[in-house]
C-alpha cells in the first residue's frame, strides 16, 4: 500500500495523484481509511506549499 503511493509520487505524476485520488472518490480504489486521511492530509500540505 505504502509502495504504491511511492511509485506515483516519484514517478513524477501530480497528474498520476490526482487521478488515483479521483478513482478513491469514486470507490474504484479502496485504501484503508488512515492511509486516506494520511495522503489527504500530506496532499494539502502540497497544495498550499506550491501556492
Amino acid at each position: 500500500m505504502h509502495g504504491a503511493a511511492g511509485y506515483v509520487l516519484q514517478d513524477g505524476g501530480m497528474k498520476q495523484v490526482f487521478s488515483a485520488i479521483r478513482q478513491c472518490a469514486n470507490g474504484q480504489i479502496v485504501y484503508p481509511a488512515s492511509f486516506k486521511s494520511i495522503l489527504m492530509k500530506r496532499l494539502g500540505r502540497m497544495l498550499k506549499d506550491h501556492q
